[in-house]
């Protein structure tokens, strides 16, 4: 998968996290380009800062709860109970 689908695949599953990563790059790009290394830092940190964030989140799967059982018939049956089975004596088990 080339990188630009991968890019465009993650900006489509996470908008949010996406757009924060965006914005933190071009303050790193802006603060440094020009001598405004605090504008850098900032955007380094939102930038990394959401990406360890969504990381962890990722990690953290909450795993599904089971579902209860489904009951189509009620729990005491109204046809009675199946006669015991004589066991044949000729034949060894």
């Amino acid at each position: 998968m080339s990188l630009s689908r991968r890019i465009r695949s993650y900006y489509s599953r996470y908008p949010v996290v996406s757009v924060v990563v965006t914005a933190g790059v071009i303050d790193m790009v802006i603060g440094g380009t020009t001598p405004a290394w605090s504008l850098f830092w900032l955007g380094l940190m939102a930038a990394t800062g959401t990406l360890g964030w969504r990381w962890l989140a990722g990690r953290r799967e909450i795993p599904p709860r089971p579902e209860p059982p489904r009951r189509y018939l009620t729990s005491e049956s109204s046809a009675s109970s199946l006669p015991m089975l004589r066991i044949d004596r000729r034949q060894n088990p």
